[in-house]
């Protein structure tokens, strides 16, 4: 038999593997945060990012073929390489969570919530979930002259949304950091003027808007939640 009429040997199945979930970690790094891919969804290009569409789907191998409208680079999607890519992925997050945590003083970081929306709120919870009591606890007030009174308490950090039932932006701040001389406060708001002005001034801030992201991410945005509150708490 001639060099060239020679048949490459099979991959292992390890090998197979190894090469589908490169494939899918490409497209995972095209794709925004928190991306969560099922089999048989559209995806972003591992080359360009553009999302692609489907182009074919096969039982018997369980997978999906895609190509790229714009570039037209064409790749496979297998549920054994979503399998593993899913395995490593926890491990990963737990990995980065337990490194949050443990980059703390090892006592809790106590955090004041000053948030009148149930919303907001429910979300700060929902997203430092994995991480209470051990490392974050929460007390949650609505208001500015509660949020005061409370303070004196003594607390590591105070998350404090600047529109509240009795008092509305820049104002809120002012006079909650005159109330309680030495309080650590991350300015929490969904208003982009106050929320660059803060910046501006050099004073953490956490938008609302990255709320929703954090959220997406989950155990990575509960770290990175977790980064900025004790970053705050540092400052």
């Amino acid at each position: 038999m001639g060099l060239f009429n020679r048949k490459p040997a099979p991959l292992s199945i390890s090998e197979s593997v190894a090469k589908e979930l490169d494939v899918l970690r490409a497209v995972m790094a095209k794709s925004p945060p928190g991306h969560q891919l099922r089999q048989g969804d559209r995806c972003a290009c591992p080359v360009c990012g553009t999302t692609s569409f489907v182009v074919s789907g096969n039982r018997n191998t369980s997978s999906s073929a895609h190509r790229c409208v714009n570039c037209d680079h064409a790749w496979v999607i297998t549920a054994r390489a979503l399998k593993a890519y899913a395995a490593e992925d926890s491990t990963r997050t737990a990995d980065l969570l337990a490194a949050a945590t443990a980059a703390g003083t090892g006592a809790p970081l106590q955090v004041l919530l000053v948030e009148d929306d149930p919303a907001d709120a429910a979300m700060v919870h929902a997203i430092l979930a994995p991480v209470i009591p051990d490392a974050v606890q929460i007390v949650h007030v609505d208001n500015r002259g509660e949020a005061e009174r409370t303070a004196l308490l003594g607390f590591d950090v105070v998350l404090l949304d600047l529109n509240l039932p009795d008092s509305v932006g820049a104002d809120t701040e002012a006079h909650f950091r005159s109330a309680v001389p030495g309080a650590k406060v991350c300015v929490c708001t969904g208003d982009g003027d106050l929320a660059s002005s803060a910046l501006g001034a050099g004073r953490p801030v956490l938008h609302k808007h990255q709320l929703v992201d954090l959220a997406g991410r989950h155990q990575h945005g509960t770290a990175e939640l977790l980064a900025v509150l004790r970053a705050a708490a540092a400052a």
